[in-house]
């Protein structure tokens, strides 16, 4: 008989970050906008919120597009890998109002994730102290939209 003990899995590790809901993608582009004035950023969760992978593009050049694909090819290859929350800072830019190019992003994004098997939760956008998420604003579209 082996003396070794069969191990029995232990509880899974707490994540250091947790992006579970709108609240906590605010407190993460708040987090951006503390360090950088421009940003783009995307956190790949597991099914519970726990981020497995997060990165932040931060040069002028670097539009949303950069987290975007970084999302999807992080997403492609992590294996805990379920959901993703896009996260943008733009210094000085008027956020306030919603617009239908937003929302075409929005539409886009959502796609694109969904083909690669992630569901994109979230993207929050902000600019100084004012925060707009983009999934509520696609989904009250009809409320703000003229005509």
């Amino acid at each position: 008989m082996s003396s070794r003990r069969r191990r029995r899995p232990g509880p899974r590790p707490v994540p250091l970050l947790v992006i579970n809901g709108l609240a906590d993608a605010v407190a993460a582009a708040a987090g951006l906008c503390d360090r950088f004035a421009h940003g783009h950023g995307v956190a790949v969760t597991d099914r519970l919120g726990g981020v497995v992978d997060l990165v932040v593009f931060t040069e002028v050049h670097h539009t949303a597009e950069d987290a975007i694909r970084a999302g999807i090819a992080i997403g492609s290859h992590h294996p805990l890998a379920r959901r993703a929350v896009l996260l943008s800072v733009l210094d000085g830019v008027d956020i306030a109002t919603p617009n239908e190019l937003e929302v075409e992003m929005w539409h886009r994004a959502v796609n694109r994730f969904s083909r690669a098997g992630l569901e994109l939760s979230e993207w929050v956008i902000a600019s100084g102290e004012v925060f707009r998420s983009l999934a509520i604003t696609a989904e009250t579209e009809h409320e703000w939209r003229p005509g």
